[in-house]
């Protein structure tokens, strides 16, 4: 009985999330078929950046909600796998490589589905890749070092932001960019669709509560 009672528990737990990424998954296909294939949206008089005007849009929902599900699903598979016995090597191996998987599709998907000039949109698959080689790295660090890097993050986002001109890089309400070292890399921390910051700080989030959850 006492060995069934957690495994209830996890079970429960991981069908919870696996209803909430569904729901965070159907939300995002929502709004990118608004976005991309609705004649009405494309033809609003507000323009290309105006789906905040949809009001039964989730346009600030899915995305946050589906990358805070990162974290915690990744720290419940990190769990599951030291239940198994798993070495930290072994463990860190099988991370980097599913982190790389995914940042592979995210590119393949962008060449093939938004064509090679917009390779480097750095879109949300590159960066769930990205963040789960990130939190890798981070899974041993005491609680109160990711609150606290979690806090720094919020903070230096917006000034980040401010150095690297971000709006200069969505004037017409998407991300453009040149194909130059320096874009791509501010692209892929600060100015992207899903930049390093200030978006790590979802997943990072969702792996120091997926224990009290």
């Amino acid at each position: 009985m006492t060995c069934s009672r957690p495994l209830e528990i996890d079970l429960v737990r991981l069908l919870s999330i696996d209803i909430l990424r569904t729901a965070a998954i159907g939300m995002m296909v929502l709004v990118h078929f608004v976005e991309n294939l609705s004649s009405q949206y494309s033809q609003s008089a507000a323009g290309p950046a105006s789906r905040e005007h949809l009001w039964w849009l989730p346009v600030g929902l899915a995305a946050p909600l589906f990358t805070l599900l990162a974290g915690v699903s990744y720290h419940s598979w990190l769990t599951l796998q030291r239940d198994r016995g798993l070495d930290d090597c072994t463990i860190s191996k099988r991370t980097v490589r599913r982190g790389l998987f995914l940042i592979g599709i995210g590119f393949a998907f962008n060449v093939f589905v938004w064509l090679p000039e917009d390779t480097f949109n750095w879109d949300i698959l590159t960066f769930i890749g990205s963040a789960l080689i990130f939190l890798n790295l981070i899974r041993k660090m005491p609680t109160e070092v990711l609150i606290f890097g979690i806090i720094l993050v919020a903070v230096l986002s917006p000034a980040l932001q401010g150095i690297s001109d971000y709006y200069a890089y969505w004037i017409n309400g998407y991300f453009e960019y040149d194909w130059t070292l320096s874009d791509v890399v501010l692209g892929y921390l600060v100015t992207g669709y899903f930049p390093i910051f200030p978006w790590i700080i979802l997943p990072a989030i969702g792996f120091v509560i997926a224990p009290i959850l």
